[in-house]
């Protein structure tokens, strides 16, 4: 029997929970490689670039590891903050595969932007396989060909 992960479930109803909250104005479960899962609170369009944009920074944050001093493999994204000049989004790994991105109203120690972190690492915490995409064929074969290419010829 298949497992419910965010690719076989709609999880619209828990991002209509997270956006009905005072000061959160969107949300959106995305695949790490940009494809939207489900959302609330937002444009069909305003969701398909910010899942791309999402995408792009996660693997930005991923790569910072060395920057860290630390393999990738022995850190783990839990949360970007973008604090812009009226507003704030909070990317956060949601599952294996996926990111929760959350928009809210004011910096980011805003009452809006301190809920939303609350909430968002409760659903996480509290649906942990559901938010899970599967990985894709496409990404499994360009990981395939990355490490191909990195191997060291004897």
């Amino acid at each position: 029997m298949a497992e419910n992960t965010a690719d076989n479930v709609d999880l619209t109803w828990k991002l209509d929970q997270l956006t009905k909250e005072p000061g959160i104005t969107a949300a959106c479960l995305v695949t790490v490689d940009g494809l939207k899962l489900a959302h609330s609170g937002s444009t069909v369009e305003a969701v398909e670039r910010a899942s791309a944009a999402s995408a792009g920074l996660q693997s930005l944050a991923t790569s910072m590891a060395d920057f860290c001093g630390r393999p990738a493999e022995e850190l783990k994204l839990l949360r970007i903050t973008m604090d812009l000049k009226t507003s704030t989004v909070l990317l956060f790994t949601a599952g294996t595969n996926s990111i929760l991105a959350v928009a809210v109203e004011g910096d980011e120690v805003s009452p809006a932007a301190t809920l939303a972190t609350s909430l968002s690492l409760k659903t996480i915490g509290s649906m942990g396989p559901a938010l899970a995409a599967a990985e894709r064929e496409i990404a499994r074969r360009e990981q395939a060909a990355r490490s191909v290419r990195s191997t060291p010829v004897s």
